[in-house]
């Protein structure tokens, strides 16, 4: 419990519960320790059935054509190419994490997105606005089931 504490998490508005917040932020971290050491039924246990993954774009096949994928697909191309990549090792140790509610539109892939800041303004390169991941989870039931991943510059 005291990583939860640690973390500098931000809730935006009002309409994050505390409870919910609290429930997201052990589900990011659920999300870390599962790709650091994956595995097919921990990854099934955490993640909603479809993956939108924006990411996943940079590693495609010839197999793939949509940004939704199926979550077996996603952690048999992909988790071993986003676990080694820079933007991802990055995120496992940043501290600058915020909880947006995600819009109507976006709902149908998440509920809600945390923001985990990547690369400060002007860290990247002189002029560079800074960037960050995107963890989006979906709500089912009481639980948030990880549903996606995304780089906003």
């Amino acid at each position: 419990m005291i990583f939860v504490l640690n973390w500098a998490f931000i809730a935006q508005g009002q309409s994050v519960s505390s409870i919910d917040s609290l429930k997201i932020v052990m589900a990011t971290e659920k999300v870390f320790q599962v790709f650091k050491h994956p595995n097919m039924k921990d990854f099934r246990n955490i993640s909603s059935t479809n993956v939108y993954c924006l990411i996943c774009e940079e590693f495609k096949n010839s197999r793939q054509d949509s940004v939704i994928i199926d979550r077996d697909v996603f952690f048999s191309f992909y988790l071993d190419k986003i676990n080694s990549s820079d933007f991802w090792k990055r995120a496992s140790v940043s501290k600058e994490r915020h909880i947006l509610k995600e819009s109507v539109y976006n709902q149908q892939y998440a509920d809600y997105l945390v923001l985990i800041t990547i690369w400060k303004e002007n860290e990247y390169a002189q002029g560079h606005e800074g960037a960050q991941l995107g963890i989006s989870f979906k709500k089912e039931g009481r639980e948030f089931k990880f549903a996606g991943l995304e780089t906003i510059p």
